[in-house]
């Protein structure tokens, strides 16, 4: 992530943040995911750590885990033929040290 506009923060660096999914459709209603999320700071040692960074750390976090996810329909009549929620949840394992060492994902999507 780069800073564009505005006030100049304290800490100029350039960050990179990735998400990955891979899944397998179980059935109509489930499907299992495995799903990575992570940010590496401080690409080629871009920036300069402010106060907050240097009391915590740089936040280079990766997790990884299976995530179920149920698809379902609702409302009863003929117009909600369409109308859907989806709803995810997962356990995430750290795998660095600066990671929790396991993270709940959750997730709720509606469509209608």
């Amino acid at each position: 992530m780069k800073h564009l506009g505005g006030e100049r923060p304290r800490d100029e660096k350039v960050d990179f943040a990735y998400a990955t999914q891979f899944g397998r459709i179980l059935n109509q209603d489930w499907q299992l995911a495995l799903e990575a999320y992570g940010t590496v700071d401080r690409l080629g040692d871009s920036g300069s750590p402010g106060e907050e960074a240097e009391l915590f750390g740089d936040h280079d976090q990766h997790r990884l885990g299976p995530v179920f996810y149920y698809t379902g329909g609702f409302g009863g009549g003929a117009s909600d033929d369409d109308s859907s929620v989806s709803i995810g949840v997962g356990v995430l394992v750290g795998v660095n040290d600066d990671t929790p060492d396991t993270t709940l994902k959750w997730s709720v999507e509606v469509e209608f």
